[in-house]
């Protein structure tokens, strides 16, 4: 088949996003048998990370896009005057502004010149912002790959809103999240959803039957390494700080729940990763010694291999959660919420909901090393079952042979 992929992060594993590793992942499987093209938005960052794509089978076309704090004045003010744009069009069309901070008429135009006489097979579209590029898509199969279904967390926000006018605000981009995914819906050969929670969600939005489950893909170990070999009360959150549930996350983690298991396990250590770590953060942990922030790592697999618990404290967000695959498929056991394992086989965790019953979870690992052991090697046969590259691209190959065929 002949693949036109349209990504709004570089699918790298650097890239600073969870999915960045698991498109890389999918990228790297599927262009053994088809060929693929890729379109990315890349910032600055990512553009010199593009390079590394060269290692794989495919043909590569980054499009610019600035963010955050420019080099000069004069670039930062041209950044506001796009964002202004961008804002203004997202009122006019009544869609969330994290939406319309993702068009631009150089993608657009780019999509259509590649599909000119519909000379791909299938153009799938990456993450429900990327969605509203459908109708430069020629004559293609359309299919949305919605690696979160944004209405969902966008609801979440809105019922756990502080004051009144938090409240307000979120239920406007409940309601325009919500509208956008229905207007979406319909314009597309087949919607893909990562939990079969989310594609009943969907369905019931839409009235749409053209949905599909696919399992998000993970880099499972061979075998995990025996547990008796892990550091003992050692705990490790892995996440990227510019992402608010994990920031929200790792701050109840720290001045919460790590106490709480100090109590237990004085020895208890834990290892932090992920960049751009808040200030609030470095706060907390400048008065808790047994806590480490280690800021962006190149190889997260040794700390998973090496800890003796993943914690994932999550109370927002939406889809599966990348960080809890990884962690599964090095067999380490993990604790998290019910946000956490949404989408997930819940037989390699242990779930709870307050920063009690976490604690909890923690110390019952730590001091019970054998059903830890258990609790990991769960959670990694589930992941090989389910999660490994080889079985989801076979499911993803299946369905674009089924909408070839419609």
């Amino acid at each position: 088949m002949k693949i036109l992929i349209v990504s709004p992060y570089l699918p790298h594993p650097r890239s600073g996003h969870g999915t960045g590793d698991v498109m890389h992942g999918l990228l790297r499987h599927i262009s053994r048998r088809h060929e693929i093209t890729l379109i990315s938005f890349c910032d600055k960052r990512e553009l010199a990370l593009a390079a590394d794509l060269k290692e794989l089978p495919i043909r590569f076309h980054a499009v610019p896009r600035r963010k955050g704090v420019q080099e000069n004045v004069w670039s930062n003010l041209s950044l506001v005057a796009t964002r202004l744009l961008q804002f203004c069009r997202s009122l006019v069309l009544w869609q969330p502004y994290y939406m319309g901070k993702y068009y631009h008429p150089r993608m657009a135009r780019l999509i259509k010149r590649l599909t000119a006489g519909s000379s791909y097979d299938i153009v799938q579209l990456d993450m429900v912002q990327m969605g509203q590029y459908f109708r430069y898509a020629g004559g293609c199969k359309r299919i949305l790959y919605a690696y979160e279904v944004a209405f969902r967390p966008a609801y979440r926000r809105y019922r756990s809103a502080a004051s009144i006018l938090a409240r307000s605000l979120s239920f406007i981009r409940w309601c325009q999240c919500a509208l956008f995914e229905r207007r979406m819906a319909g314009k597309f050969d087949r919607i893909l959803c990562v939990t079969d929670q989310d594609k009943t969600l969907l369905e019931r939005l839409t009235s749409s039957r053209r949905m599909s489950y696919l399992p998000l893909g993970a880099d499972v170990s061979g075998q995990p390494p025996p547990y008796a070999s892990r550091e003992r009360e050692s705990l490790v959150f892995v996440g990227s700080f510019s992402h608010r549930p994990n920031r929200e996350a790792v701050l109840w983690l720290v001045g919460e729940i790590f106490p709480l298991v100090l109590n237990k396990f004085p020895g208890a250590t834990l290892s932090v990763i992920g960049s751009n770590p808040p200030d609030e953060l470095k706060e907390l942990a400048a008065r808790t010694p047994q806590v480490r922030i280690l800021g962006f790592v190149d190889d997260v697999a040794g700390y998973l291999r090496t800890s003796a618990v993943f914690i994932a404290p999550l109370r927002s967000g939406g889809g599966v959660k990348v960080k809890i695959l990884h962690a599964m498929g090095q067999g380490i056991p993990v604790v998290t919420t019910k946000v956490g394992i949404e989408g997930i086989t819940p037989e390699g965790a242990l779930v709870g909901n307050t920063a009690g019953r976490l604690a909890d979870n923690i110390c019952a690992l730590f001091g019970d090393r054998d059903r830890a052991a258990e609790v990991g090697r769960k959670g990694w046969e589930a992941m090989r079952a389910w999660n490994s590259w080889e079985s989801v691209t076979l499911r993803l190959e299946g369905i674009y042979e089924q909408v070839l065929a419609s």
